[in-house]
């Protein structure tokens, strides 16, 4: 009874320790950047998968001294081994000593689990939020990179219409405004609208 009582002490103070940082996890995860939460979160779901394992292996080596009559009768101190019903009292009382060590470990073990699945909920949230801001600079770097396309084809069209050759259009007077808008304003347009259309072929959303 002293060393159960040991164990189911040291574990209700492992939880209180683990619920004081669980919970200041879960109470400051809007104050702090999405990476160090996450690390945060990782070290916590670690102590708790270890605290978990612990208690479950007492759980289970409880239940399973408890569906065994021959290793209760063995615990059973007294000299006179036949079946008197002062041994049978005490085997009784063995065993109800041992339930009620083994519903403290399963009340434990289940706040336990609590925790973790509240921090796999946050966990999950998080997740979300850095894919959608990675989203957004996949996003935003397509974006740029359409750009630089349509600038790069007005950068051609302007070494070739710089070359000192003859075209015929030196003397018209608005062929360099046309010229102009059509790669500065057409390419880019018609670049962003082709790689719009591959994205929605594929089922991909994309503004």
């Amino acid at each position: 009874e002293a060393v159960m009582k040991s164990v189911v002490s040291k574990y209700r103070n492992d939880l209180m320790h683990i619920e004081g940082e669980c919970n200041q996890v879960l109470q400051s995860h809007d104050d702090i950047d999405s990476v160090d939460m996450n690390r945060q979160i990782t070290l916590c779901k670690m102590r708790l998968t270890e605290t978990i394992n612990n208690v479950k292996s007492c759980w289970d080596a409880v239940n399973e001294l408890l569906s065994t009559d021959e290793d209760l009768h063995g615990m059973n101190l007294s000299d006179d081994t036949s079946a008197t019903p002062a041994s049978s009292a005490s085997s009784k009382q063995l065993e109800l000593l041992l339930e009620n060590y083994l519903w403290q470990f399963d009340e434990v073990l289940d706040r336990l689990q609590l925790l973790d699945d509240e921090l796999s909920l946050l966990q999950k949230s998080l997740d979300f939020t850095i894919n959608r801001q990675r989203n957004e600079i996949i996003k935003m770097n397509l974006k740029l990179s359409v750009l630089t396309c349509g600038f790069s084809c007005g950068a051609l069209s302007a070494g070739i219409f710089g070359m000192n050759l003859l075209s015929g259009l030196e003397s018209h007077p608005y062929a360099f405004w046309m010229t102009a808008a059509t790669f500065t304003a057409v390419v880019p347009y018609s670049i962003y609208r082709h790689f719009k259309f591959e994205l929605q072929t594929k089922n991909i959303h994309f503004k």
